[in-house]
């Protein structure tokens, strides 16, 4: 059967399939910890509408995630369950990317909110998938464990 195990991952199997959420995380930090300041500052936007933004784009997470997790488990294609999932986002993601963070001073909020969504449905593409082939690669919980650490941030590999 294709894909099944008899040991525990390796560390160089494990660097590879954490790959993928390593350019995530350098997405993901800045958009967390610079976004809001820069959106305020240099775009110009309230504080009330890009604290509603980061708000908004956080609850559709809540909604795509286990639809996305569901269609992840249950549709099967030629290279799999996850990868089409995650192969589909990544264009999203960056294209998302592209425009947030390049965002014009003039940009409306509709804009704003577009690109984020971009963004957001890329990252839920890429992730929700990802974590369900995380757990996926695991033969026991431990193995569970060590599947899921490199996914959350280079530091968290390191300290594994």
């Amino acid at each position: 059967m294709r894909g099944v195990r008899n040991g525990p991952v390796s560390g160089a199997d494990l660097a590879i399939f954490s790959s993928p959420m390593l350019v995530y995380q350098a997405i993901e930090t800045p958009w967390r910890l610079y976004m809001p300041a820069f959106l305020t500052t240099s775009v110009g936007l309230s504080l009330a509408a890009t604290a509603g933004l980061m708000f908004w784009i956080r609850l559709l997470d809540t909604f795509l995630e286990p639809l996305l997790g569901i269609a992840s488990d249950h549709l099967h294609g030629p290279f799999g369950r996850r990868r089409p999932w995650m192969a589909a986002g990544v264009p999203l993601l960056m294209a998302g990317a592209m425009q947030v963070f390049f965002l014009r001073p003039e940009s409306s909020f509709g804009y704003i909110l577009f690109a984020a969504m971009l963004l957001h449905v890329g990252h839920v593409m890429l992730v929700t998938p990802h974590g369900g082939w995380s757990l996926e690669l695991a033969v026991n919980a431990s193995d569970a464990r060590g599947s899921w650490a490199p996914r959350c941030g280079p530091l968290r590999w390191v300290c594994r």
